[in-house]
């Protein structure tokens, strides 16, 4: 969850992430903010965020005002990782006849790593 706390950053915000900490990709652009005043706190919370990639170890997150986009608070560094599946790709039939093969990047691994799978094979897929 992405929170955060502003005063004077106008309504709108953008919600923006990096890996590399200079090409910024959209989490939520233009997004309602609650500014606090006094002794008044309001958190505010960016819509759920599905995390993408690509890996890296030095990623973050920034909110920034839209009316004033020198005004932004980021996160410290953190890690993105997981799997990306290199084939099948969506477009692939699967055969349950015979062996079928499934390819993948592991974060942050050269190498692609193959697993073949027998035609008993049961998966059930969940997310992260």
């Amino acid at each position: 969850m992405i929170s955060w706390t502003s005063g004077g950053a106008g309504n709108r915000v953008d919600v923006e992430y990096a890996t590399d900490g200079s090409n910024w990709y959209p989490i939520a652009m233009n997004y309602p903010n609650t500014n606090s005043t006094g002794a008044l706190l309001i958190t505010n919370y960016a819509p759920r965020w599905v995390v993408t990639g690509p890996p890296s170890t030095s990623a973050v997150v920034r909110v920034r005002s839209v009316s004033q986009p020198d005004l932004f608070d980021m996160t410290e560094h953190f890690d993105i990782s997981g799997v990306q599946i290199e084939s099948p790709n969506g477009a692939d039939v699967l055969e349950f006849t015979g062996t079928n093969v499934v390819k993948w990047f592991y974060a942050f691994a050269a190498a692609v790593s193959t697993w073949t799978f027998p035609s008993t094979a049961v998966w059930a897929m969940s997310p992260w």
